[in-house]
């Protein structure tokens, strides 16, 4: 027979982990690795330090491409208008 399962004041939750409190490096690490699309419209809108290292890290818009293909060719006019300003003359 099989031991009746644990009472449920002894199941811990696991540890919850703070996203936001990540280094700003490894913020940019990761955004490195999305498109300009998914920072854009994801990641950035994830928290205040997320979007602060998507807004004044001008190394994340070194290299611009929007390989998404857009119905409305104006959407991605204004996306790469934005990522060419975030760049700060580094594009």
């Amino acid at each position: 027979m099989a031991p009746p399962p644990p009472a449920p004041a002894t199941i811990l939750p696991p540890a919850a982990r703070d996203w936001a409190a990540l280094p700003s490096d490894i913020v940019l690490d990761v955004f490195l690795r999305l498109g300009p699309h998914e920072v854009m419209l994801g990641a950035e809108q994830a928290c205040k330090p997320w979007r602060h290292v998507a807004l004044e890290e001008p190394m994340l818009w070194r290299r611009v491409g929007l390989d998404k293909d857009y119905t409305d060719k104006r959407v991605k006019q204004e996306m790469l208008y934005v990522a060419l300003d975030r760049a700060k003359g580094q594009c």
